[in-house]
């Protein structure tokens, strides 16, 4: 950050930390003219550096958790899906050419965390919460990308068995 704040024309430094070891580097940034935004998750940030620093440097604190659905997703195969919906997508082909972030817009345009899995080739999975999160982004596919057909995956819940013996 040193380097930054000495050989560029100030604007805006963009901090990522888990803690607030940071005063000197925003100090010397903030007296060489730039703009500090803290970024950090609330529960690793602490009190001080939450709280003190930010107005006392003239700085701007941005909670993470307002903003992780637009840079972070969950990959993997659910084969315990509980009370998840699942939604299908097939198509032959289009879907095959779809990457992380085709996918990631549909999730961003409805304010999802996003989680999917390519079953295989042509399938691709997406898991939503509720019926209302799916119903939503199947709209949304239909309105976006007609060409790919969209339907709920149906998953067998498992349910206890009682012996009578």
């Amino acid at each position: 950050m040193g380097t930054c704040s000495k050989c560029w024309t100030p604007a805006t430094i963009a901090l990522v930390s888990g803690d607030g070891d940071f005063y000197w580097n925003v100090k010397v940034a903030l007296e060489r003219g730039w703009n500090v935004e803290i970024w950090a998750w609330n529960s690793g940030l602490s009190f001080y550096a939450k709280n003190i620093l930010p107005p006392f440097l003239n700085t701007t604190f941005m909670p993470l958790e307002e903003f992780y659905r637009y840079f972070s997703w969950c990959y993997d195969n659910v084969s315990k899906v509980g009370e998840m919906r699942v939604l299908k997508l097939a198509d032959g082909n289009a879907n095959r050419n779809w990457g992380s972030n085709d996918v990631m817009d549909c999730f961003v345009e409805l304010n999802l965390f996003g989680w999917w899995h390519r079953d295989r080739p042509g399938i691709l999975l997406l898991y939503f919460r509720n019926q209302n999160e799916m119903q939503n982004a199947q709209a949304w596919l239909s309105r976006n990308h007609p060409e790919i057909w969209a339907g709920e995956l149906v998953t067998r819940r498992r349910h206890s068995r009682h012996n009578n013996n």
